[in-house]
Formats: C-alpha cells, sequence, structure tokens
C-alpha cells in the first residue's frame, strides 16, 4: 500500500479518503485483508490512535469490517456503496410533477470501425458492429 495522503483535513480523513479510494478503483476488492494497524502505521507515519479511528470509521460506514484475531478487511458489496443505481428519468420527471417529453430529431445508422472503438473483437461486439 502506498502511503499518499492528500493534505485536504486531519489526518484520519485524510487515510480515510485513500482506503475508499483504494476500494473505488479496485486496487482492494472486497474479502482482501488491510495490513495491522502496526504496519499502516510504518507504511503511513501516523499513530496507531489515527489509524484506528479511521478504520473503525470506515467499518461504522460499512467498508470494512474489522476482527481482533482476524484483522481489517474490504466488506463485501463495499464497492457497490459508490455506484449510483440507473434511473428512469422519465419516471423521475413525472414524480416530480413534470411531463416527460422527447422528439426525435435525426435517425441515422453509423458503422464504427474496430479501429474507431477499440472494442469491437475482443469484447464480443463484433456482430453488432460489423
Amino acid at each position: 500500500m502506498s502511503s499518499d495522503l492528500d493534505g485536504e483535513g486531519p489526518l484520519f480523513k485524510q487515510f480515510q479518503r485513500e482506503i475508499v479510494q483504494k476500494i473505488v478503483s479496485g486496487e482492494l476488492v472486497p474479502g482482501d485483508r488491510l495490513e495491522s494497524e502496526t504496519e499502516l502505521v510504518k507504511i503511513y507515519g501516523l499513530s496507531r490512535q489515527t489509524i484506528g479511528k479511521a478504520l473503525t470509521g470506515l467499518a461504522e460506514q460499512g467498508l470494512l469490517e474489522r476482527n481482533k484475531r482476524a484483522g481489517t478487511v474490504v466488506s463485501l458489496g463495499s464497492r457497490e456503496r459508490f455506484s449510483m443505481p440507473a434511473l428512469d428519468i422519465s419516471l423521475e420527471v413525472v414524480e416530480r410533477g413534470g411531463m416527460y417529453e422527447y422528439e426525435i430529431i435525426d435517425v441515422s445508422i453509423h458503422t464504427a470501425l474496430s479501429e474507431e472503438t477499440g472494442l469491437c473483437r475482443e469484447s464480443g461486439f463484433r456482430n453488432l458492429v460489423s
């Protein structure tokens, strides 16, 4: 784990943001075990109290699971906490008292070349764009 804190606000918050960023980026995935508090103190140059406060806060938010014997692990479902559900815009507009309308202003078909998209053959979309 790297020790790059952002310098913004209290140290425990900086450390929390660092861990959250690692979860969001996929560097830490559900089930991954974090280093011990003693190791994190050495890596980040923070006090054990600061590390403990940060980890406890993340556990209270459901991002980490802490166990005295097993250590601290990334919680199952932690990445999903950062994803937003896909909303149906027409329902949202109606729920807010508006009237959803749309108008088709152009219809055209374009074929993407694999060199332009970087997707076609490798991603299984060959039949859709050929």
